[in-house]
């Protein structure tokens, strides 16, 4: 059977010094108005395991919650969660969690305030440690604990790893949001989490997860759905996950405004998105980081997204083969596949791609104030659009490789750009559009015999050797008479 506390509004305190083994559920409270508004204090100091979940929430004096001995929970550990009727249901007074044996759980482990955030701001909660927790077979959520300051997982090494999804929206992962005063993540023995959500802490200066390998399910079903979000931290400025090498899902780091570094020299293989910058261009905060290396990354199975970063000088990926394929998963619903989309970055310098051979959809690169060099020299095939724009210092532009793109060839307002040679490419589906490049001298496309529509090559008043000599007579006609000047 189970245990159930419910409206003993003239208990103080309460006590269950010999139970050891409860078959079922343990409740305490669950009603928030007329819940178990007198109790103080519960303490459990021999209870071992719990055959069920255990349930605190709408207990608005208790100061203490005590069962050190406890060590197991077969489903969920809810301590004031979202899962109930009332928006302020809660544990408004609870100062302390001893769960000091507490070593697996079995469902999901929340520990929530409110939505109501004036009432969440009232939350006495200042410490969580669970020193013994090494398991966690649904999520973990740390939500809206607004005074919380020191969470401490030193043994957890999985998270998300169950067949079975439970409560929370995001699926069995691990997720840590809104807690105002937070200053240190450390979950240093965690390996592996079906999905990371670290967002919206305020005070948080410091994300260590050093021996985080994967984020992936179990379940077959949500492959690809997982992910890393990092985001909306203002004043982190370490994030640490140098084990990281497999994502199956979109990896993103957005908005933190103090984050100049991060280090993913493990990864090897993200089947989503991988996205650097904030999600819209109206986000009032930016990524500081400074360089953007993927010594591993082999390839990334949705879109490359690298977005208004003011200060990233580099990217480099020197191993990355392809971007984009049919199981790849788009963070943002209204995006296209298989996008390499490097853009408002206003201090890169310098994109290294030298592997990358396949893109799925369009490769573009605009709006990069102070970029001097592209290299993307085995670059082969484009499955849609071809863009390299408004990039006001880049000197040259070789694709030596590049053979097919599935739509437009666009290269426009590059002003520093005296060379562009795809001396390969043979055809292009939709229009071939090279203007207002105003300091380009030399434009080789030796191989072009197809183009969709429109050749168009205009306002590129240098412009004195132009190479189109596998192009038939009629395709060179109309390039010189649609663009009025070659």
């Amino acid at each position: 059977g189970g245990v159930k506390v419910d409206k003993t509004e003239k208990i103080r305190s309460l006590s269950f010094p010999a139970l050891s083994t409860v078959g079922g559920g343990v409740v305490i409270g669950e009603e928030a108005w007329s819940g178990t508004s007198g109790l103080f204090t519960v303490s459990a100091p021999a209870l071992e395991s719990i055959g069920e979940s255990l349930r605190v929430m709408g207990n608005s004096n208790l100061t203490l919650l005590s069962m050190g001995t406890l060590s197991s929970v077969d489903r969920h550990v809810l301590i004031g969660s979202r899962y109930s009727s009332a928006w302020t249901n809660s544990n408004s007074a609870l100062r302390s969690l001893a769960f000091d044996a507490l070593a697996t759980v079995g469902g999901d482990m929340i520990v929530e305030g409110p939505y109501s955030y004036e009432e969440a701001s009232k939350l006495p909660l200042r410490e969580l440690s669970l020193k013994s927790l090494t398991s966690i077979g649904g999520s973990l959520s740390i939500q809206r604990n607004r005074q919380l300051t020191t969470l401490s997982l030193p043994s957890l090494s999985s998270v998300g790893q169950a067949d079975t999804v439970y409560y929370v929206v995001e699926r069995n992962s691990l997720i840590v949001r809104e807690n105002d005063a937070l200053t240190l993540v450390q979950l240093d023995a965690l390996t592996s989490a079906g999905a990371v959500t670290i967002s919206s802490n305020d005070a948080l200066q410091s994300v260590s997860l050093v021996a985080l390998s994967s984020c992936r399910y179990n379940m077959e079903r949500f492959r690809g759905l997982s992910g890393f979000f990092v985001g909306y931290n203002r004043l982190l400025r370490s994030l640490s996950v140098d084990s990281l090498s497999l994502v199956d899902g979109t990896f993103r780091v957005d908005s933190n405004a103090n984050l100049t570094a991060l280090s993913l020299d493990a990864l090897q293989t993200l089947s989503g998105d991988l996205f650097l910058g904030p999600q819209t261009s109206s986000s009032f905060r930016r990524n500081v980081v400074e360089s953007l290396s993927l010594p591993a990354l082999k390839s990334v199975g949705g879109s490359l997204r690298i977005f208004s970063n003011s200060a990233l000088k580099s990217v480099s990926a020197p191993v990355l083969a392809s971007v984009g394929n049919v199981t790849g998963v788009s963070v943002f619903s209204n995006t296209p596949n298989g996008l390499v989309d490097i853009k408002s970055n206003s201090a890169l310098t310098s994109v290294s791609l030298p592997a990358l051979s396949l893109v799925a959809g369009d490769f573009g690169v605009q709006l990069n104030d102070a970029l001097i060099s592209v290299s993307a020299g085995a670059l082969e095939r484009i499955g849609r659009t071809f863009r390299i724009e408004r990039n006001g210092v880049l000197d040259s532009l070789s694709v030596e490789s590049l053979r097919f793109v599935g739509r437009d060839f666009r290269i426009e307002s590059n002003y520093a750009l005296t060379s562009l040679s795809a001396g390969l490419l043979s055809s292009i589906s939709g229009d071939a559009v090279i203007g207002w490049n105003s300091a380009l001298k030399s434009l080789s496309l030796n191989a072009l015999i197809s183009v969709g529509d429109l050749l168009f090559i205009r306002g590129n008043p240098q412009l004195v050797f132009l190479a189109l000599k596998s192009c038939d007579a009629t395709v060179a006609w109309q390039t010189a008479w649609r663009s009025h000047s070659v």
